[in-house]
């Protein structure tokens, strides 16, 4: 099981930056009181960014392994990272996409997964799978 680092409040803080490259992102995080951090992911899987603009106001920066999320948005995160297929489509493809989602909540109850969610309070709402995360004080 990877270790989760110990990730600052970043209530009211700005996500500044998002840059990806070769299965690794590096999100820029900015704190309310000062303070320049960045979080890097490794062996990223599956990124989805909603609603980045200028300003990105964060309300909550979540890491989770070793265990799911939370079960009101477990669906609502997997459908976000994974889509389903359409809804027309064979029913085996449907079987098979649902085959695939719980290969990947138990990675993340095991341990060798690693969700980011980053709730904005303005702007930019952020879900990654990832293999590891890193979190570095630019100071």
């Amino acid at each position: 099981m990877a270790k989760i680092p110990s990730i600052p409040s970043f209530h009211d803080g700005h996500l500044t930056g998002v840059a990806v490259k070769d299965k690794v992102a590096v999100l820029s995080l900015r704190r309310s009181g000062g303070g320049e951090y960045e979080l890097t992911l490794f062996g990223l899987r599956a990124l989805q960014v909603a609603d980045l603009r200028e300003g990105n106001i964060v309300a909550e920066v979540e890491v989770i392994s070793g265990r799911e999320p939370d079960a009101t948005a477990k669906d609502e995160i997997m459908e976000r990272l994974f889509p389903g297929p359409h809804p027309n489509a064979a029913q085996s493809y449907h079987a098979k996409h649902a085959a695939f989602i719980e290969a990947r909540l138990a990675e993340l109850s095991s341990g060798a997964a690693t969700l980011v969610a980053i709730s904005a309070s303005y702007g930019a709402d952020l879900l990654a799978f990832c293999e590891t995360v890193q979190m570095r004080s630019m100071v």
